[in-house]
């Protein structure tokens, strides 16, 4: 339904033939989430190769730098993880006009190149792709692939990210998957090396149960009773400024990071900002995960482990509808109930609240008290997106439609206009 003018594809030849370079433009929005997927995401097209060339454009490369340590925010080109990374606002229209033209342009929530490099990269493209946010909401699967009405110079679509086989799919991570590998086979030492920056080389209680809390800013005090009278001895990895805010009330001072805190058996280690592949590990070691926003709800989803999620909170509890989309399709793949006694606990962790709780004391020994039957019900969901919903699999079966032929769009005297690019 959709068409894409150029050489069709040759017997067993692969859409990446065609795709050289892969144009990935990117900008910091308004957290490190967003900054943090586009990266992953340029990083993992160049793992599978899904073009000869993939080029990452950014605009700030110090933001990109605490994420991806080899990275220099100083230099206008380099090459890292396989991705050409290029400085957008260093790079002139004298570099760029001697860079090869781009087949495609991938456009990260709404970033089109400046205006001053239209001419070499973006009028050029073959195809522009718009991607966007993460999402279960029917909607977004309906305008998936669908052309886009803004824009002019090459045709332009949509394309959401999303859980069913319908939609984007959601974006895997490979790195991920090696280094989760990797830490099962030698847990003790994973535990270890992740406990050296509090001065330890051994949890201070046996056998104890590790959580990831990477949250919005609230009140978790509930939470954190249930926690401390749990039957297993509680590690408390704590991620993001949000997180050490919304536990400083009941811990009575600051939370510094590299700060060990302890409450009966209850250790609380707060961690400073984390690289991306460090942050990535430490959620692959826990067993059982608070994430927040869509890229840590995609880690989660990926790694199978049992965990909890906050949607990024909106005007009118509207991040309910997408918390809603979202348990309606995992509840689809799971046993009929397996959810049942969740779903409360859910929407009540993802209501907006002043002096409530997210949770309360006792809502918590559910969650802790049911975590084999969560961690089952899981699994159905990470098997489902990672045989059916694989983004970058979904990108490139829909590249192989859109190869046929596209429609182009010029801006003239009259107006946008469409004509074939031959």
């Amino acid at each position: 339904r959709l068409a894409l003018s150029g050489s069709p594809l040759a017997p067993g030849q692969k859409m990446s033939a065609l795709l050289s370079p892969l144009d990935i433009h990117a900008q910091r929005i308004d957290n490190y989430g967003d900054a943090g997927w586009s990266w992953r995401l340029a990083r993992e097209f160049a793992y599978r190769k899904t073009a000869t060339t993939v080029r990452f454009f950014f605009d700030d490369l110090s933001l990109l730098n605490r994420m991806e340590l080899s990275l220099s925010p100083e230099l206008t080109h380099q090459r890292v993880e396989g991705v050409e990374v290029y400085d957008i606002n260093r790079l002139t229209e004298e570099e760029a006009a001697s860079m090869e033209r781009p087949d495609l342009l991938l456009e990260i929530f709404g970033t089109t190149p400046p205006e001053r490099l239209h001419p070499y990269l973006l009028l050029p493209a073959k195809l522009r792709i718009q991607m966007e946010y993460l999402s279960a909401e029917p909607w977004a699967v309906e305008s998936h692939l669908l052309p886009s009405p803004l824009g002019w110079g090459p045709a332009r679509y949509f394309y959401f990210s999303g859980f069913s086989p319908e939609s984007g799919g959601i974006l895997l991570d490979s790195r991920l998957d090696e280094d989760a590998r990797e830490m099962k086979a030698d847990s003790e030492g994973a535990l270890a090396r992740s406990l050296q920056p509090f001065g330890l080389t051994s949890p201070p209680d046996g056998n104890p149960l590790k959580v990831f809390f990477f949250t919005y800013q609230g009140h978790y005090t509930g939470l954190i009773e249930a926690f401390k009278r749990y039957k297993r001895p509680v590690l408390l990895f704590l991620l993001g400024r949000e997180s050490l805010l919304s536990l400083e009330e009941e811990f009575g001072s600051p939370l510094l990071p590299g700060e060990i805190r302890r409450q009966g058996s209850l250790t609380l280690l707060p961690f400073p900002f984390l690289p991306q592949r460090e942050f990535d590990r430490l959620m692959a070691l826990s067993d059982l995960l608070f994430v927040r926003g869509e890229d840590s709800l995609a880690r989660a989803v990926q790694l199978g482990k049992p965990f909890l999620w906050q949607a990024y909170r909106q005007e009118n509890d509207y991040q309910l509808v997408k918390v809603e989309a979202f348990l309606k399709h995992w509840s689809s793949l799971a046993p009929p109930g397996a959810l049942e006694s969740f779903l409360p606990l859910w929407y009540h962790y993802n209501r907006k609240f002043e002096n409530e709780g997210a949770l309360s004391a006792e809502e918590g020994d559910i969650l802790l008290e049911s975590l084999e039957e969560l961690s089952s019900a899981v699994k159905f969901l990470s098997h489902s997106v990672r045989s059916k919903a694989d983004l970058v699999e979904k990108f490139t079966q829909a590249l192989e439609n859109l190869s046929k032929g596209v429609t182009f769009q010029y801006e003239g005297s009259a107006g946008p206009k469409s004509r074939k690019h031959g």
